[in-house]
């Protein structure tokens, strides 16, 4: 697992958060509790399929699916 937060300041001096992280996960995985975050997350399937709840729809992403 690869984690990293970055920060930085416009030019307004609002803080940005970057973070990155990396997660294989197995294909019996399941998210327990509902969950958000204060930033924008980007999900890209490498391999397998998975389904997510955004916004009050389910999606079914499969490999190559970028959310």
């Amino acid at each position: 697992m690869l984690k990293n937060d970055l920060s930085k300041r416009d030019l307004y001096g609002q803080i940005y958060r970057v973070h990155i992280e990396t997660n294989l996960r197995d294909k019996n995985f399941v998210m327990e509790d509902d969950h958000f975050h204060p930033y924008n997350e980007i999900i890209f399937i490498e391999s397998g399929t998975c389904t997510c709840f955004i916004t009050d729809k389910m999606y079914k992403l499969n490999k190559g699916d970028l959310v």
